[in-house]
């Protein structure tokens, strides 16, 4: 699961994934040229984005936000 804390003005978020789905995503983020600054930020102990079980989030206040590849997105 993944979840994302909004703010007192949103909903929570809970999207449910399996744990293939989420190691396919890990992959494509791996693989994509626009995210590797932000593996660099995370491998550097940035604030701002972190890697947890293999996949990169950014860090946004109390938001945890996995950060969506390129392929991923519409």
């Amino acid at each position: 699961y993944y979840r994302s804390q909004e703010n007192s003005e949103s909903l929570n978020v809970t999207i449910a994934a399996t744990d293939d789905s989420m190691q396919e995503i890990a992959v494509a983020q791996r693989d994509d040229p626009a995210l590797q600054q932000f593996w660099q930020h995370a491998r550097g102990r940035s604030a701002e984005f972190r890697v947890q079980s293999g996949q990169l989030y950014r860090i946004d206040d109390e938001n945890e936000q996995l950060v969506i590849p390129e392929s991923y997105r519409k």
